[in-house]
């Protein structure tokens, strides 16, 4: 097995309304790269390679409205098994800062996986996100 790792961050603010699918968000551009599995692919991370892929990383929205604010993984467009978090916006304009993780796996049949960061709930503006992908 071979170790890679990806670190994204796009801190541009993105207005997302999400409807009956996520707002996918831009995951901006590469921070550090290292290794052959893990690439950046437009608005997703590529793993490439059987093993397993840890991901953490964070998401800055500031709503239009009160109420809450969901996010989650998608690992080939279906959400990631305990990826979804919400947070809830004491005012309107307040940040809601929530965390991101899950893990990740691939056969060694199955080839590769696109990870993307989605709003499922709460209209507003992603002012950060930042995604760090490891292939242990």
């Amino acid at each position: 097995m071979s170790r890679s790792l990806i670190q994204t961050a796009n801190t541009s603010t993105q207005a997302v309304t999400p409807g009956t699918n996520p707002a996918i968000v831009s995951l901006g551009n590469v921070i550090r790269r290292y290794g052959c599995n893990l690439c950046l692919n437009g608005d997703s991370v590529e793993e490439r390679g059987s093993g397993y892929y840890e991901i953490e990383g964070t998401i800055t929205v500031i709503p239009t409205a009160l109420g809450d604010v969901t996010v989650a993984l998608y690992e080939n467009g279906v959400v990631m098994p305990g990826s979804e978090v919400s947070g809830n916006a004491a005012t309107a304009s307040a940040p809601v800062t929530l965390p991101l993780i899950a893990t990740s796996r691939i056969n060694c049949c199955e080839g590769t996986s696109a990870i993307t960061v989605g709003v499922v709930a709460g209209a507003g503006n992603v002012t950060n996100v930042s995604l760090r992908i490891v292939k242990s």
